[in-house]
């Protein structure tokens, strides 16, 4: 109340010396205005600038206040307001004020007035034409792009595109440089208020800090959990997260101002936290340069480090460069992506598909629809060369800023991030940057041929120990569970006959193998919604199961045991999303609707050339001695065996690929049969199966 009643006589007080000198009082209130309009801008708090100069304009007319606020305008994507008042410079001064013409023309291309704006740029470019700068070379080719090229570039209308729909992760300040780590652990850059000082007016009144945050996506829920601190620095801005192959090395960005630095740091993926953060050397942040959105291209021949850069080199304001990371982790020289990818503008936000060979980017130059466009160049990294780029089309482009564009760690879906209408209102006429997605259908077809095979195993005798039946009611995800839980009986049976000097060896297989147990069901997961967005799309997929068994039991017994777990990894895929999959089931191939089908093949048990020593140092096969448990049972090889490979084909390679299983079939029985193995319990009756399986 006191403070209320503070503000009140305040105001009372300046109506009275308004009132008592009121055209000594205007000039004060417009000084007044200018220098906090002038403070603002010195903090890049452009929106605050643009409602101080305006006040100011309100007591004055001035056509630096004018231009000032054009500019203020225009910085913080208020595209209506800046050519409003850039005309209105235009109108009073465009000798003085040269530029203004220029960026008017670019506020109406921004919001799609292509034909308004190449009249602009044209104009432009005509008075200025003997004066060889950015600008009037830009003008000149914006004159052309406005004018003709933009009706060229190719829009998806069939391509549905998302915006992440939590107001915490986009907020109504900027977000960018998303980043899917995994199918539930999220990151993104954004900008953050760290000090302020009025709750419902802080974008007026607060500094502003680029932050690093993680969310997760449960159930195709996006929860927001805050901002990671193990890796923000209160002082500089951070952001522009990228993963190493096995994603346990993070390489981002850290920027003073507008000096930035490339940095790695390690990752805990159990935590989700980063630790042992050093600055790049200075191979990549060459003294004196700019160094940030570094992106990690895992390629055949290794690990490839792509950035943007202003170093020495550089063909105009920001461009894409690379270096290889060699085996020891040093840095090769940086080499320039030359210049059909880089221009006289700003190139940024590189990633690359090492499967397709594609170079994605932002460029502000090139056939751009607006501000950045997302642009695609091919390129030969043997021979260092790219394409000529091109624009990756609506509705990833639009007339706004549109940069970030890349694919999530299991190639499930593009990221990419615009300040469009779509985009959640930042003030006024102004829309912050805000992350979207879509399904990458395409891509998703090579990565799900990337995938396969898969092999998921199986605790002994499961599922339905010694059980003649060849179907089950059970499904993988509840006996991987119980598998999981049996790691440390495992480790316990494997290891008690290990001698002393080969302990740490077997126990670290023992981990080894139930560390594949839980990556192989975790691509199981991913191949499964791999082939719901491709069943979606009118795919046609067979999926192959081949089933193996271990050396315990007879051949025909684990065939047995081989088709019940396939009929269980068939109950996962049944369940899967409450049975999405099963709809496909009874469609026709090459009908564009979407065919799903099932084939089998059960080999039962395969001949293991592993070999164990035992206690006393004699050298035996598992397959040799069925009663030793810890060998044919618990070992990791005998583990290893008891398994259903995944093998998924496109309708046209179906009889190619059963006749190559056949095969397979009738090689591995006759080798383990000739084999002269006597089997344990082997009775007439299974003996008679396998004859007659041997006769088919």
């Amino acid at each position: 109340m006191k403070r209320c009643i503070h503000i009140s006589i305040a105001i009372f007080v300046l109506l009275c010396i308004s009132f008592s000198g009121f055209s000594q009082g205007k000039k004060q209130f417009f000084e007044a205005y200018k220098t906090l309009g002038d403070s603002c801008i010195s903090n890049k708090n452009f929106y605050g600038a643009h409602q101080a100069y305006a006040k100011a304009l309100s007591y004055q007319d001035d056509t630096e206040i004018s231009f000032k606020c054009a500019e203020a305008c225009r910085s913080y994507q208020n595209y209506p307001d800046a050519e409003k008042y850039y005309k209105k410079v235009i109108t009073e001064d465009s000798v003085t004020y040269r530029l203004a013409k220029y960026w008017y023309a670019e506020m109406l291309k921004f919001q799609g007035k292509y034909a308004e704006a190449a009249k602009e740029f044209d104009s432009f470019y005509k008075i200025n034409r003997k004066i060889t700068d950015y600008y009037t070379k830009k003008a000149k080719h914006e004159t052309t792009v406005c004018g003709k090229k933009v009706k060229d570039v190719v829009e998806y209308t069939d391509l549905n595109f998302t915006r992440i729909d939590n107001n915490k992760i986009n907020s109504m300040y900027a977000e960018y440089s998303p980043m899917q780590y995994n199918d539930s652990l999220f990151f993104f850059g954004g900008v953050r208020a760290i000090d302020t000082v009025m709750a419902d007016t802080a974008y007026v009144f607060s500094n502003y800090i680029n932050r690093i945050s993680k969310a997760y996506i449960r159930d195709s829920v996006w929860e927001y959990v805050g901002q990671e601190e193990s890796i923000n620095d209160p002082y500089a801005h951070v952001g522009n997260l990228t993963f190493s192959r096995n994603g346990r090395t993070a390489y981002f960005s850290k920027c003073i101002g507008y000096d930035c630095s490339i940095y790695k740091a390690s990752f805990n993926p159990k935590t989700a936290t980063f630790s042992n953060i050093e600055k790049l050397p200075a191979t990549i942040n060459k003294p004196g340069s700019s160094n940030t959105t570094p992106h990690l291209a895992v390629t055949h021949t290794g690990e490839i480090l792509f950035f943007a850069s202003n170093a020495k080199g550089t063909r105009g304001g920001m461009d894409i460069w690379y270096s290889r990371i060699n085996e020891n982790g040093t840095f090769e020289k940086p080499i320039n992506c030359g210049a059909n990818v880089n221009t006289l503008g700003d190139e940024v936000t590189p990633f690359y598909d090492a499967r397709d060979s594609l170079l994605y980017f932002s460029s502000e130059w090139h056939t751009s629809l607006g501000g950045f466009d997302i642009f695609s160049a091919k390129g030969n990294l043997k021979t260092d060369k790219w394409s000529a780029p091109a624009n990756i089309g609506k509705p990833m482009n639009s007339s706004y800023n549109d940069l970030y564009y890349q694919y999530s760690r299991d190639s499930l879906r593009a990221y990419w991030v615009s300040n469009r209408t779509e985009s959640q209102r930042l003030i006024s006429k102004a829309y912050s940057n805000d992350i979207y997605y879509h399904p990458l259908i395409r891509k998703s077809v090579a990565r799900i041929t990337d995938l396969v095979p898969i092999y998921l195993y199986f605790d002994n005798d499961q599922p339905d120990p010694r059980s003649r039946d060849t179907l089950t009611d059970k499904d993988y995800e509840s006996l991987y569970q119980a598998f999981m839980a049996k790691k440390q009986e495992y480790i316990i049976e494997y290891t008690k006959n290990s001698p002393s000097e080969r302990y740490e060896y077997d126990l670290k297989n023992v981990e080894t193998f139930f560390a594949d147990l839980q990556k192989e069901y975790e691509r199981l997961f991913l191949f499964a919604q791999l082939m719901e967005i491709l069943l979606k799309d009118g795919q046609d997929i067979v999926v192959v199961f081949k089933g193996y068994a271990s050396p315990v039991g007879n051949t025909a017994y684990n065939e047995i045991v081989a088709k019940k777990r396939i009929s269980c990894i068939q109950n996962f895929f049944y369940e899967f999303h409450d049975g999405v999959l099963n709809q496909y089931l009874k469609n026709e191939p090459n009908t564009g609707k979407g065919s799903l089908k099932y084939g089998h093949q059960p080999i039962g048990e395969i001949k293991m050339e592993d070999t164990f020593y035992t206690s006393s140092g004699e050298q035996v096969s598992a397959i040799s001695d069925r009663k030793q448990k810890w060998m044919s049972v618990y070992s990791p090889a005998a583990a290893y065996q008891r398994k259903i490979e995944i093998v998924a084909v496109t309708i046209e390679y179906e009889d190619e690929l059963f006749n190559k299983i056949r095969a397979e079939v009738e090689t591995q029985k006759k080798t383990v049969e000739d084999d002269g193995t006597i089997f344990e319990n082997d009775s007439q009756d299974a003996r008679s199966k396998r004859d007659i399986i041997r006769e088919k």
